[in-house]
């Protein structure tokens, strides 16, 4: 007996759709389910909210800004584990990393390879005095997770930025006064100096969007810190 063409057998014996049928019926079903939840989403009032944080919303640009700061204490921080080696590849870049010792160059060269010639010496006799960078390194890290809480919540974060602009005006003064003492060059103190002014920049720009970012979340939000 000849079924219908709306149904066939299954391999259990069982009366079901075919497969053409089925097929419609998955799709209708998708649309159906795709329809539901375009008018929910249509209707969010957060997503409408999130579509329209451009780049030109204070919030969006506060949290690349404070991102990017937070990226760089990072950079800092993991790169100042591996200093010979860094220094090697550095060297190397140099075109003196066959070099033995810095006798004979001068300029930056001549800094790079006394740089690297000491640790050598240091590591290789007192290898814990390494230890000691691996706490700085530490140290970054920690002070860039303390700038989170100003990414998430900026309104409450002002005492956090506030320090941070301190201590990147904290760097020129430190640099200039210890840099002598520990025979540093003058150029390689500017260059410490100037992290202090390019550290400082992002934080003042994120402290002036906080007021904007206030405004226009209506006021209602959390100003403590």
């Amino acid at each position: 007996m000849a079924l219908p063409w709306a149904i066939s057998l299954n391999p259990f014996g069982m009366v079901e759709p075919c497969q053409s049928i089925k097929i419609g019926l998955i799709l209708s079903y998708a649309h159906s389910v795709y329809a539901y939840h375009r008018d929910i989403i249509l209707n969010d009032d957060r997503l409408t909210e999130f579509s329209s944080m451009t780049l030109s919303s204070p919030l969006v640009r506060f949290r690349l800004v404070l991102l990017l700061f937070i990226t760089g204490l990072v950079l800092s921080g993991v790169t100042a584990f591996p200093l010979l080696l860094e220094l090697k590849i550095l060297a190397t870049a140099l075109g003196v990393g066959d070099a033995t010792s810095p006798e004979g160059h001068s300029g930056l060269t001549f800094w790079i390879l006394t740089v690297r010639h000491g640790l050598e010496q240091t590591y290789g006799r007192y290898p814990w005095i390494a230890y000691g960078t691996d706490w700085l390194a530490f140290g970054h890290l920690v002070i860039a997770m303390f700038f989170v809480g100003p990414l998430v919540n900026p309104c409450s974060g002002r005492a956090t930025i506030y320090t941070g602009i301190v201590a990147c005006a904290a760097v020129i003064p430190l640099a200039l006064i210890c840099g002598p003492i520990r025979g540093i060059p003058l150029y390689w103190r500017l260059v410490d100096c100037s992290f202090g002014v390019l550290g400082v920049i992002p934080l003042i720009y994120c402290l002036r969007l906080i007021p904007r970012i206030e405004e226009a979340m209506g006021g209602g939000v959390d100003k403590g810190g």
